[in-house]
């Protein structure tokens, strides 16, 4: 089957104010010139692949669901009119992912989450806030609990984020997710270290060491699935893991047309790999693309799981272009 996936912003705007973050919230929503480019691709790339892929990205996508819902519907409408499968994701906050809003996205075939939690109530509420500095986690986990108890067809991946002020937080938690959640197969859990990710934050001396990360993923992992050997086998570890900007057939789409690989090095010139037309059209650079994609042909594992680790400085040469349609 011949898929393509597209990482929207439909804004870079955001309701949190998390300690770690890298983003500087400089852009706001998408662009409409860039609404109707995207919606022009999107039409363009139904009629050449099986399958597309909406990835909705931020900021928080949520804050803007009226433009991430009107590119979405166009989407689905397409694709049913040409016979093509269309499935869509969140990375959100899920501040505002109420039971009636999961539902209008599980009817457009929109039913996959990625959800951060930083530990339990008060601790989770340090680091995890609202622009304004007050807490998030009381609402977060009522959305939870309601999704929980819905009929709603979704898929909810829990990223627990660890440092080391939130170790004994996170087993709380951890007790809190097995009993709540883990019985319902909706959802699932990853458990992963905070990391310097660039941005103006001043972390560092919260971040765990390499040895550490080890140590405390076991923990809560042994929390929240007893039989290790289970924990293991649904993929809760990421074992040759091929990061989406390493594949050839993953763009993302910032709120004004910059076309990117990387939802991380977000300032960094090497990742600004293209530009989308006013006619749907996205025109790539030819080396900057092979540069991400450089461990398909090397097989080297680490370029894989992350390309932009060691990512080779940019050469200043002609510029060599590849136009999608």
């Amino acid at each position: 089957m011949k898929s393509f996936e597209l990482i929207l912003y439909p804004t870079e705007q955001c309701n949190f104010r998390c300690s770690y973050c890298y983003e500087d919230f400089e852009i706001g929503r998408m662009l409409p010139e860039v609404i109707e480019s995207v919606k022009k691709l999107i039409d363009n790339r139904l009629d050449v692949v099986d399958h597309l892929h909406l990835s909705w990205f931020g900021g928080e996508p949520l804050t803007a669901k009226d433009i991430l819902l009107d590119i979405a519907n166009y989407a689905f409408n397409e694709s049913q009119k040409k016979n093509k499968k269309l499935t869509g994701s969140f990375t959100t906050n899920a501040y505002h992912l109420t039971e009636e809003l999961a539902l209008e996205f599980s009817r457009i075939h929109h039913n996959q989450y990625q959800i951060s939690l930083d530990g339990y109530q008060e601790q989770h509420d340090r680091t995890r806030k609202l622009a304004s500095g007050k807490g998030t986690f009381n609402k977060i986990w009522n959305n939870l609990i309601n999704l929980k108890n819905s009929n709603i067809s979704f898929e909810i991946l829990l990223r627990l984020h660890l440092t080391r002020e939130n170790l004994e937080s996170m087993q709380i938690l951890a007790y809190q997710i097995k009993n709540n959640f883990i019985i319902d197969p909706r959802f699932s859990v990853l458990v992963k270290a905070v990391g310097d990710w660039g941005g103006d934050n001043q972390i560092k001396e919260i971040l765990l060491s390499k040895n550490e990360q080890e140590h405390a993923v076991d923990k809560i992992l042994k929390i929240i699935y007893p039989n290790k050997d289970n924990a293991s086998s649904i993929g809760i570890r990421e074992t040759k893991y091929i990061c989406y900007a390493a594949k050839p057939n993953s763009l993302a789409i910032r709120a004004k047309g910059t076309i990117q690989k990387c939802t991380v090095s977000l300032s960094d010139e090497r990742n600004n790999v293209g530009k989308l037309t006013n006619e749907g059209q996205i025109i790539l650079d030819k080396d900057l693309m092979k540069m991400w994609m450089r461990g398909l042909y090397s097989k080297d594992e680490k370029s894989l799981a992350c390309p932009a680790y060691n990512l080779p400085k940019l050469e200043k040469n002609k510029i060599e272009t590849i136009t999608i349609t």
